[in-house]
């Protein structure tokens, strides 16, 4: 992801790695695109090694260097390749942890579940409101409020889902355990 969103900005236009993390962070990028700062400047260095970016000149702000990088022509054509990829792959992202923690469930002392579980429902509530409150914003500011409210709702609903389980596992604590207890007993988990 981050060598597609790297590409990306550079196609836009030049610019160094602190100002793509910037747009990261202001943009909320980060919170769906799983980006560490550092990865920024890591692909930076791989595609100037790779030829798909390069330099194009060097800044001095006070006692900082800032290099400035733009997207060369074969790295306009691993953008596109990399772009047409992501469209054309099927994405599938399911809460694998919780999956297969459910298999396991029984062997931690309840009192600790449910404190797992309520941290983690905390923080998809905290989700939830950043996305609504960065759909808000976003939809004042732009012209093309369909698309990115079709693109907000997606993610949201997707959270909502994660939710959703995890508040049936919350309600239904009791007959998970049970049910995993006489699965294990049977030999079946």
């Amino acid at each position: 992801m981050s060598r597609i969103i790297v590409l990306g900005l550079l196609f836009k236009s030049p610019m160094h790695g602190y100002e793509m993390q910037q747009i990261l962070q202001e943009e909320r990028i980060d919170l769906w695109a799983n980006l560490l700062p550092n990865s920024i400047y890591f692909a930076l260095k791989q595609m100037q090694k790779e030829g798909f970016v390069k330099v194009r000149n060097t800044e001095k702000t006070g006692h900082r260097t800032r290099v400035i990088y733009e997207i060369t022509e074969e790295g306009k054509k691993e953008f596109f390749r990399l772009l047409k990829g992501a469209l054309g792959t099927p994405f599938r992202r399911y809460p694998a942890d919780i999956y297969t923690s459910l298999s396991f469930l029984n062997v931690l002392p309840k009192s600790e579940i449910r404190v797992a579980i309520q941290k983690n429902i905390s923080s998809l509530e905290k989700d939830i409101s950043l996305w609504e409150r960065g759909k808000e914003k976003k939809t004042k500011h732009f012209s093309m409020k369909e698309p990115l409210n079709a693109i907000f709702e997606n993610g949201i609903e997707h959270i909502k889902a994660d939710l959703k389980l995890l508040y049936y596992i919350k309600d239904n604590l009791e007959t998970i355990l049970n049910y995993i207890k006489e699965c294990d007993e049977k030999g079946e988990i």
